[in-house]
């Protein structure tokens, strides 16, 4: 159910945005598909390493308000890697040791994202680089079907400082890299777990704009 709801969403994106393009307006839409690698952190209150891989691919509509100024909109899939190692913990009532084997794992989950850009010099030009601040406010599903394990949705606003090469009227590249908060989702089972912290992340992607 959910990801029919989220694949509706992307299509209903690009649709209005095909159809923003196709228009002559003196504030032009970007949009594209967008396929990033990414580090960032896990969850506190799991195991697993930090920080850990993600695999995101998307799709996105940019809206130029002029040659400097833009605001960003996308939805897609994360696929994280997780790994936890072997450990050993102790039974309060019992006092008697468990041991947990080694664990490595592919999670899924939805993001969206709103993201105000200024780029340091003016997009008129294609094919050079150009460098970005950006402000991304970001939510972020818990871990689709997944029943077992404890991943929790996430609120995210990260500060960013980017760079974006166009080396074709279509393709490009991307590298970001951004400090900022993260507010964590309710968790009905426990009350005592983390519920905003620092966030961090670190991105490298290829664009490829209609």
């Amino acid at each position: 159910m959910i990801m029919k709801k989220i694949f509706l969403f992307v299509f209903v994106l690009l649709t209005v945005t095909c159809f923003g393009q196709s228009e002559k307006t003196s504030f032009p839409f970007n949009f594209g598909i967008e396929l990033d690698g990414k580090l960032t952190k896990a969850d506190p209150n799991t195991r697993f390493d930090t920080p850990t891989g993600v695999v995101y691919v998307g799709a996105f509509t940019e809206l130029h308000l002029n040659n400097h100024f833009s605001g960003k909109i996308k939805a897609g899939l994360n696929s994280t890697y997780l790994h936890q190692g072997n450990f050993t913990t102790w039974r309060t009532a019992t006092k008697e040791p468990v041991s947990y084997p080694e664990l490595t794992k592919i999670t899924q989950t939805m993001e969206i994202s709103l993201e105000p850009r200024l780029y340091f010099f003016s997009t008129e030009q294609s094919r050079k680089v150009n460098l970005f601040v950006a402000l991304p406010v970001m939510f972020e599903t818990k871990t689709i079907g997944e029943q077992k394990y404890l991943f929790r949705s996430k609120f995210m606003i990260v500060p960013s400082l980017g760079c974006r090469y166009d080396f074709t009227r279509h393709w490009s590249i991307e590298a970001s890299g951004g400090l900022g908060w993260r507010k964590y989702g309710k968790y009905k089972y426990s009350n005592s777990m983390v519920s905003s912290e620092m966030e961090y992340g670190l991105s490298v992607g290829i664009r490829y704009s209609f």
